[in-house]
């Protein structure tokens, strides 16, 4: 361990075999928070950390990094910068134009001003290693990039504002938002929508029919009304920005999406935590985490939720042809197995969903 928290990427075949492991960070408390995979089949993983990596050098509270890593987990590269303030790297996508990091500053990062108390930013690297340019964005309040992702015509960001974005409607006390950018960090378009309470954006997808967005939310938008205190939402775009449908699920207590996928078929997945019993599930522990499988138009195709009795919690998942991976961690164990320590455990664990038409 190089300190209190350190990063790790971790390699498995598709039946769970562990290829290898790499651990790095600083003296103090540093966290990956999201990885995307390039056209060479390299890993890029992009965070924060609280001290100096390796060959690089401290700007002051939290810096944001991104690292380069081989198939074989040989580190290729790690870059660092922010100001002097908390910046987080908390989302990152590859394409043919380069590598796109998404997340907060607190400061005037990459030349920019602030606009308020902390900002979303995009910042371009080339595969070598360069940061090419900075966008900062925001208003007077705090405004987080939780997720980024891409296709041939541009990048999705997705987070919450406490502001009016770009001058739009303000709902509540956290706003929603997506924005989509052309690959020089312009912006193309933006929605921002909510309730009176908090709203957020946490994970974002999409395919060729429009973009996914889920979260958390706290009263009633678009369509939708609320069940609960906090309600896990799904909502769906068209490539344009336009709202095509809303899907809210909870129970009375605290529910939340934290992971969106879909596939080539247009079979949507949310993973998150429940803190009741949904639809009359059965309710394992506080909380539990649940997966709901949807087709295109946003009709449930599934629902499962399962748990350990302590507390879990999955961050991502990933369709891979007719199976879907979902990672996170766990504080008691999940399918048999045990918790080896007083902490908490990661987990990834496979589901087949042959019969649902993937």
């Amino acid at each position: 361990s190089s300190g209190e928290w350190d990063i790790f990427l971790a390699k498995y075949t598709h039946e769970g075999v562990k290829q290898w492991t790499r651990q790095w960070g600083t003296p103090g408390r540093d966290e990956g928070l999201s990885a995307a995979i390039g056209l060479d089949g390299c890993i890029y993983v992009t965070g924060y950390v609280s001290g100096s990596l390796s060959g690089c050098r401290a700007f002051g509270g939290n810096d944001i990094f991104l690292s380069k890593f081989s198939t074989k987990g040989e580190n290729i590269w790690t870059i660092q910068w922010g100001t002097e303030d908390d910046d987080e790297g908390r989302g990152v996508t590859v394409t043919s134009e380069g590598i796109y990091i998404t997340g907060f500053t607190y400061g005037n990062l990459g030349g920019d001003t602030k606009s308020g108390k902390s900002d979303i930013f995009l910042t371009k690297v080339n595969p070598a290693g360069d940061r090419i340019w900075t966008r900062q964005m925001g208003t007077v309040e705090t405004e987080w990039g939780n997720d980024i992702t891409s296709d041939i015509t541009g990048l999705y960001v997705t987070g919450f504002t406490m502001g009016k974005l770009d001058g739009k409607e303000a709902y509540g006390y956290d706003d929603s938002f997506l924005i989509k950018y052309d690959f020089e960090g312009t912006m193309l378009w933006l929605k921002q929508w909510g309730t009176s309470g908090n709203d957020e954006g946490s994970s974002i997808a999409l395919d060729s029919s429009g973009v996914y967005v889920c979260g958390r939310s706290n009263g009633n938008f678009f369509e939708a009304k609320r069940i609960g205190k906090d309600d896990a939402f799904l909502v769906k775009f068209d490539m344009e920005g336009n709202h095509l449908w809303t899907n809210i699920e909870g129970t009375r207590t605290n529910d939340r999406a934290r992971g969106v996928t879909v596939n080539s078929n247009g079979k949507v997945c949310i993973t998150g935590v429940t803190g009741g019993t949904l639809n009359n599930k059965r309710k394992y522990g506080t909380p539990d985490i649940f997966i709901i499988l949807y087709d295109s138009q946003g009709n449930k195709e599934l629902e499962k939720q399962f748990e350990t009795g302590g507390f879990d919690f999955p961050w991502s998942a990933v369709f891979y042809k007719k199976d879907l991976y979902i990672t996170g961690d766990t504080s008691f164990g999940l399918d048999g197995k045990k918790n080896e320590n007083d902490n908490r455990d990661i987990f990834i664990f496979k589901l087949r969903l042959q019969k649902h038409n993937l």
